[in-house]
C-alpha cells in the first residue's frame, strides 16, 4: 500500500508512521521504514518520528534495528537520540553497529557517551576492519582530549598495520 502513495508526501509519512506504531512484523516494519523519507516536516511530526525510530532501533530484529538507525540519522536534527546512539555501537549485530556509525555521522551527535562507544568499537579486535575504520573516521569529527587522541592515534596505527 505504501508503494502506491507518492514518496515524501505528508500522506506517505502519516501512513508509514501508523504502520510503524501498530505493526510488529519485521517485513512490514522494514517496508514502512523504507517508505519513510526524511525531508522538511513539521517540528512536532519530526519529533514523533524520531521517538518512533528510537523505539524501533531496539526492536528484536536486527534488520529493523539497523534500518531504524539509518532513518534516525536522517531525521534527528536536534540530537535528541544521542543516548540511543551511544548504545547502538555495542549491538550484537554487525549491520546495526555499522548503521549506528552512519547515524552518528549524519546527526552530528557529539555526546561523550557516543565518543566513548565509538572508541570502544574501534578498539574491538573482534570487529571487522571496515566497521573499526568507519568508527575512527567518524571520531575524526569529535573534539578529543589528549588522552583520547593518543588512544585514537594508537587505534588508527593498529588498523593501518593490518
Amino acid at each position: 500500500m505504501l508503494r502506491s502513495v507518492a514518496p515524501n508526501a505528508p500522506e506517505t509519512r502519516s501512513l508509514a508512521r501508523r504502520v510503524l506504531a501498530s505493526e510488529q512484523s519485521p517485513a512490514v516494519l522494514i517496508g514502512a521504514l523504507s517508505a519513510l523519507q526524511a525531508g522538511a516536516a513539521d517540528p512536532d511530526e519530526a519529533a514523533q518520528v524520531v521517538a518512533q525510530l528510537t523505539t524501533l532501533s531496539q526492536h528484536a530484529d536486527p534488520v529493523v534495528r539497523s534500518r531504524s538507525l539509518q532513518q534516525l540519522g536522517q531525521w534527528d536534527k536536534s540530537g535528541e537520540s544521542g543516548p540511543r546512539l551511544a548504545q547502538a555501537p555495542g549491538d550484537s549485530a554487525p549491520e546495526v553497529r555499522q548503521a549506528a556509525i552512519f547515524a552518528i555521522a549524519q546527526t552530528g551527535a557529539r555526546d561523550p557517551g557516543v565518543k566513548d562507544s565509538l572508541l570502544a568499537l574501534a578498539a574491538n579486535g573482534q570487529e571487522s576492519r571496515d566497521v573499526r575504520g568507519s568508527a575512527l573516521q567518524v571520531l575524526e569529527r569529535f573534539p578529543l582530549s589528549k588522552e583520547d587522541y593518543a588512544h585514537f592515534a594508537r587505534l588508527r596505527a593498529q588498523l593501518q598495520a593490518q
